[in-house]
């Protein structure tokens, strides 16, 4: 990677790489481009654009801000999304020769001149495997969610979206969103009995017909749900943001539970949606504006947890046609808000006994982290005495920056297979659909949009998620791998983690391995699979010339910006 910086302090000019300053510098300002050293004809390659100020840390720039010209033997190629993004993808409209590359950022700019030709491959990426291919933790699954944006299935009246995620991708599990305002003022004083026409599930209406359609597509699929926010008139700040928690006293608990009670009344009965999997929470463990519920002491979110699933059990007694779903704890920002919180890890500690009882899955998403801890998290959470051998979910993780349809692909192949490789037992996305100013969904769609350009599509990301999906049975246990760079080195610029991410899992009679590269050059393999059979695996690549391509065999290189699987029997 050419990391090649420009200060700029005014107006000035590069020649032969020395700067020529206009003038002293009021402050020191800097702008660099990340390239591969050529341009692959057939492939294109990214292009990121950083900056910093007074020799602070570098960090990309800003879309918005940028103005990009590529000329001569290339063109700037054009996100789905209609929007400029960072990274940039730079095409080569020439087989030989060069392209030129001018970047404008704050009045300054930085010129670049890309030679056209298939980069060399760099380094090797070395894989081995234990002998007899000992199984590890099992895998449960993938899902997807229909949560904020239920409304972007309205956007076409033909069967594409529901045939795109519910058929052509074997996920698991359904995402779906407990809103906050079914029940506008308290129903009665008893939280044993329902009042049915004190509550309105119009906001939920779009969200369970999706399921219901998504089942029919599906039927294998279970309805996973989680509560947000319960309505205002519970909570401590008399608002639905996720400031505060529930008010005090138990009172407010049986009243949280009545609430869900009425939700899954209401979508067994009008629906025919049974819910298999519930949670009370949607990362407590952080204060923020959206809706939620905000519980600093996880001693007092523990106590919440266990009387409302108490008081949950008692309404559904009276139901004969209702199952208590299995319930999902906590949900929180990520494993170490769990396992790292100072005295809230010692007082779920102290509660490990109900956890145990109470808890089915123990379920956080994949946006916290620290020094030291990213390798270790999932590690840590199944070390904790109150998880006790029950399965771990990561449930929402999403790439929430305008990075472009490619960089987001394999951003979302490095967080699933580092994920599931170290630990978690299942893996889903925040939204099966989003708008799509950024990769936050595996569809996105541009409702501003008019003919010809689509107004909905599947995201390289769906594609790479499809794959994994479609590869990685459910039932399957990852084994132990120790995977190795050697004379390259550094971190992926498209997903900051490792330039190679890899995962390998077992059947009974099969193996199956997935590599991911967020390098810009091939980079070369050597696998060492002791009683695999590669004469005649399936292998599949998802990158910048296909989605899901069927090779004829095991490449000697992993492509670059590309997520390989490679399913082989086992001698």
């Amino acid at each position: 990677m050419i990391l090649a910086p420009l200060t700029m302090t005014g107006r000035l000019a590069s020649l032969g790489g020395i700067l020529l300053l206009a003038a002293p510098p009021l402050a020191r300002a800097e702008l660099r481009l990340a390239t591969p050293p050529a341009v692959d004809p057939e492939a294109g390659c990214l292009v990121w654009i950083e900056h910093r100020q007074d020799e602070g840390p570098w960090r990309l720039a800003d879309p918005d801000d940028l103005t990009v010209d590529v000329t001569g033997g290339g063109r700037l190629g054009k996100d789905p999304s209609g929007l400029l993004t960072n990274p940039v993808t730079v095409l080569a409209t020439a087989a030989d020769g060069g392209i030129d590359m001018t970047v404008g950022l704050g009045g300054e700019s930085v010129s670049r001149r890309l030679p056209i030709g298939a980069p060399p491959p760099e380094g090797r990426f070395r894989l081995s495997l234990p002998a007899g291919l000992a199984p590890g933790h099992a895998f449960e699954g993938f899902g997807g969610g229909v949560l904020f944006y239920d409304n972007q299935w309205e956007i076409t009246d033909n069967d594409d979206l529901y045939e795109w995620c519910f058929r052509d991708v074997e996920t698991r599990f359904l995402h779906l969103l407990v809103r906050p305002d079914y029940e506008p003022a308290n129903d009665n004083d008893d939280w044993r009995t329902l009042a049915a026409d004190r509550f309105d599930f119009t906001a939920s209406q779009r969200a369970l017909g999706v399921a219901r359609r998504a089942i029919a597509t599906r039927p294998e699929l279970e309805v996973y749900v989680s509560l947000y926010s319960p309505p205002a008139w519970m909570k401590a700040n008399d608002s639905t943001a996720g400031t505060a928690g529930l008010k005090t006293g138990e009172v407010f608990r049986r009243e949280l539970a009545e609430y869900l009670a009425a939700f899954l009344i209401h979508a067994k009965r009008e629906h025919g949606i049974d819910v298999a999997y519930l949670a009370f929470f949607n990362e407590p463990d952080w204060p923020h504006s959206q809706d939620g519920m905000h519980v600093k002491d996880l001693g007092e979110l523990a106590d919440i947890f266990a009387d409302a699933a108490e008081a949950l059990e008692t309404i559904l007694a009276g139901h004969d046609d209702l199952a208590m779903p299995r319930l999902v704890f906590p949900d929180s920002l990520g494993p170490g808000s769990i396992t790292r919180a100072g005295r809230g890890t010692q007082a779920l500690l102290a509660r490990r006994a109900m956890l145990r009882e109470r808890v089915a899955v123990w379920g956080v998403h994949d946006y916290w982290n620290t020094g030291g801890y990213w390798d270790t998290r999932y590690r840590e959470l199944r070390e904790f005495p109150p998880v006790a051998g029950k399965p771990i979910w990561m449930t929402e993780w999403a790439q929430r920056s305008r990075r472009g349809d490619l960089a987001s692909g394999v951003e979302y192949a490095e967080k699933i297979l580092n994920s599931i490789r170290l630990g978690s037992q299942a893996w889903m996305v925040f939204e099966w659909i989003h708008p799509s100013e950024n990769q936050s969904g595996l569809l996105s769609t541009d409702w501003s949009a008019r003919p010809p350009r689509r107004r909905y599509w599947r995201s390289k990301a769906y594609h790479v998620f499809r794959q994994l999906a479609n590869s990685t049975p459910v039932g399957s246990r990852v084994v132990a791998t120790r995977g190795r760079l050697e004379g390259l080195s550094g971190r992926s610029l498209t997903a900051g983690g490792p330039l190679v991410e890899h995962l390998a899992v077992r059947t009974d009679d099969e193996l199956i391995l997935h590599l991911a590269s967020g390098h810009h050059a091939p980079i070369g393999l050597a696998l060492e699979l002791e009683g695999v059979n590669l004469d005649r695996p399936e292998v599949l690549a998802t990158g910048p010339t296909g989605d899901a391509r069927q090779l004829d065999a095991v490449p000697p290189t992993l492509p670059p910006h590309t997520l390989l699987t490679i399913r082989a029997g086992l001698e």
